[in-house]
């Protein structure tokens, strides 16, 4: 697919020093490219892996100490 875009010139100097790339062309693909990675790691939550599902423990409270307030000095 072509498409025709206009481009900030001082914008796309400064990609193509970034990333090291003359054509620009490339410079865009690899723009969208990051865009898309990117975009799609924010939106994906991260899952605990299935070996270790149900085998958390509490061991005490968070809010309420776990030791008698006599213990502190």
């Amino acid at each position: 697919m072509q498409q025709t875009i206009t481009i900030n010139d001082t914008l796309l100097k400064n990609a193509s020093q970034c990333v090291g790339v003359d054509d620009f062309n490339e410079i865009i693909n690899i723009a969208l490219h990051e865009l898309i990675q990117n975009h799609q790691t924010v939106d994906k939550r991260r899952q605990p892996p299935v070996s270790i599902a149900g085998k958390g423990k509490i061991i005490g409270d968070l809010i309420e100490s776990c030791f008698a307030c006599e213990d502190y000095e």
